[in-house]
């Protein structure tokens, strides 16, 4: 699980005032609707300059995600100016570091220093940006990156959320990658429990799409948890939400177990005629549990969109055949 350490100085004396832990909430929140346990989270707030050293040794995060003010060559503290030569040697004691968001004015210079001291990836703003802009670009970069662990994916889903909200400020965000072997490396080792889905395939080609003799029609598909944690001894499934009684439904099948003997602990031949919410509930050893939540559509999609063109063809499948059945799902005609 990877550690996000928050730096925020959003009260710096003759700056505007920034809604920094306002910002800190909306990422927060993002995350919990995908994947609560993608990432452990620390904060410090008002940052001082004489300080960083020792929180960030102490907390030694993955990614920093730094709010407040900048300028073209440095962050503004609380208590000042810190250059972007100084940033670089601080952050450059943190060999695990992979991922650095400068959401701060101004700070493409830092970004672009920072990649060049060795962090894999660092995102930057080109120029001024709004502090409603910088909320809505976190919002969405630590949400995309919960579900995927993808800097530049992420990146670039935050830039079409700024489209949607604030299209004059879309291009401000740019994102330097530096050694993206350590990054790949790096980030996939951090990555979190996920949902995800796979779909049945016939021997043409085609999703595994069945009829019963109503004509509803049914499509075929396994269901399991990847980047499960070694201390996980067992998964079970809820299927749908139509229960009212967990001791009920449990004995007509509604919950059911996962084959421990299998990688991933996978579910395999679920049928579903729409796109039903399921959950995982994953079994701690020692006592206590890890509970997952997604819709089918969206744990298809997870699943595929992992996956090369290449391997995709292994199994017989398109992108464009995967796309159109999850679109098909999701509007309930399949």
């Amino acid at each position: 699980m990877a550690k996000i350490l928050f730096l925020s100085a959003g009260n710096v004396e003759g700056q505007d005032r920034l809604r920094v832990a306002k910002e800190e909430r909306a990422v927060l929140r993002a995350v919990r609707e995908v994947n609560p346990y993608a990432f452990e989270t620390r904060s410090a707030p008002d940052i001082e300059a004489g300080e960083l050293i020792d929180i960030l040794t102490d907390e030694r995060p993955d990614i920093i995600h730094f709010s407040g003010h900048g300028t073209q060559s440095a962050l503004l503290l609380e208590n000042g100016l810190l250059p972007d030569h100084t940033i670089a040697r601080i952050f450059a004691l943190l060999p695990g570091l992979w991922c650095v968001v400068l959401n701060a004015c101004y700070s493409e210079s830092l970004a672009a220093t920072l990649r060049d001291a060795g962090i894999p990836s660092v995102v930057g703003m080109g120029d001024a940006v709004s502090d409603e802009a910088a909320i809505a670009f976190a919002r969405m970069f630590y949400r995309t990156l919960a579900f995927k662990p993808d800097v530049a994916e992420a990146t670039n889903t935050a830039r079409i959320q700024l489209e949607t909200e604030f299209p004059e400020q879309a291009k401000i965000p740019v994102l330097f990658v530096g050694n993206a072997a350590a990054l790949s490396e790096r980030s996939a080792r951090h990555a979190g429990p996920i949902l995800l889905a796979r779909m049945n395939v016939k021997p043409n080609g085609k999703p595994d799409i069945w009829k019963d003799t109503n004509g509803t029609r049914y499509l075929t598909f396994d269901i399991f948890v990847a980047n499960a944690p070694k201390t996980i001894s067992s998964v079970v499934y809820r299927l749908d939400e139509s229960y009212d009684d967990v001791a009920e439904e449990a004995h007509e099948g509604r919950f059911r177990e996962a084959d421990e003997a299998r990688d991933n602990f996978y579910l395999p031949g679920i049928d579903t005629e729409d796109d039903y919410s399921f959950e995982a509930y994953l079994r701690l050893q020692g006592g206590g549990a890890i509970c997952l939540s997604s819709r089918v559509s969206d744990a298809l999609k997870a699943y595929y969109d992992s996956l090369t063109p290449s391997v995709l063809a292994e199994q017989g499948l398109t992108e464009a055949v995967v796309q159109a059945t999850i679109t098909k799902l999701r509007n309930g005609n399949l």
